[in-house]
């Protein structure tokens, strides 16, 4: 439900900017732009990503596992930002027609997230006195974008909205010392290339005929991850799951060069 709410919010927004749209006509007294958006183009951007990290435990089973749950020692759910700058290229091309611009962009992040999150507490009952510490991981890398872009221009800036498909490499991992108790540290991880969806809102000036600069705001949300914690050999019969959810923001700053 969360993804049709930001997607629910991001259609009002486009609308409600687009004079066109948001009167039902079109404004006769707004003078087409002079800068011509139309073609297509290349860019260099840098970005800074924010993440939450958050993982949230969706199974728990078996006598030790549920009472160390009782016990605090396995959270519900963790959280906490964290931020990465990276580096991206994009292509792209565009249609203008009168103060209305639209296209189709493909964009490349090198690494859009990195948290890494700990939880420990002191076992009260099983291990007495033994600290268990927990460990959450999250990288998303090779971070693929195809998204149509949808402006208006004013003044020569174009303000614009843009959404579509997200593809990046996963890895979520799941970690378990309890290293005080002589028990080797039990390390659990899914690694895969997941699908989701991104949305944006930024802003385009033209420095030149050929060279604009850009500022965006953008949500990427990919595909939920579930990673089992089983360790037979020393936990028989428990089950432990957390599910990540791998989703964040990235301001992004760059440069296109239109040809």
């Amino acid at each position: 439900m969360n993804q049709f709410r930001v997607l629910s919010t991001f259609v009002g927004i486009c609308v409600l900017s687009n004079p066109v749209l948001a009167d039902g006509h079109d404004t006769p007294n707004v003078a087409a732009s002079s800068f011509d958006w139309s073609g297509s183009y290349v860019g260099l951007r840098s970005s800074a990503s924010g993440a939450d990290g958050m993982a949230e435990r969706s199974l728990a089973s078996g006598f030790v596992v549920e009472t160390d749950v009782n016990n605090g020692l396995f959270p519900d759910h963790i959280s906490d930002w964290d931020f990465k700058t990276s580096g991206s290229a994009s292509v792209g091309y565009n249609v203008q027609r009168g103060n209305n611009v639209g296209g189709i962009e493909f964009s490349y992040y090198s690494s859009v997230q990195e948290s890494d999150l700990g939880f420990s507490r002191v076992d009260p009952e099983i291990l007495v006195g033994v600290d268990t510490i927990t460990r959450y991981q999250t990288e998303i890398d090779n971070l693929l974008s195809l998204r149509f872009r949808g402006g208006y221009v004013a003044d020569e800036t174009l303000y614009f909205a843009a959404v579509g498909l997200a593809r990046g490499d996963v890895r979520n991992a799941f970690t378990l010392d309890l290293t005080g108790a002589s028990i080797p540290q039990l390390d659990f991880e899914e690694r895969n290339t997941l699908w989701g969806y991104t949305v944006g809102l930024g802003v385009e000036t033209p420095l030149s005929d050929r060279v604009s600069l850009l500022g965006e705001v953008t949500y990427y949300d990919l595909a939920d991850q579930v990673v089992q914690a089983r360790a037979p050999t020393v936990f028989p019969g428990n089950e432990l799951d957390y599910t990540f959810h791998n989703s964040g923001l990235m301001l992004t700053i760059g440069i296109n060069f239109s040809f």
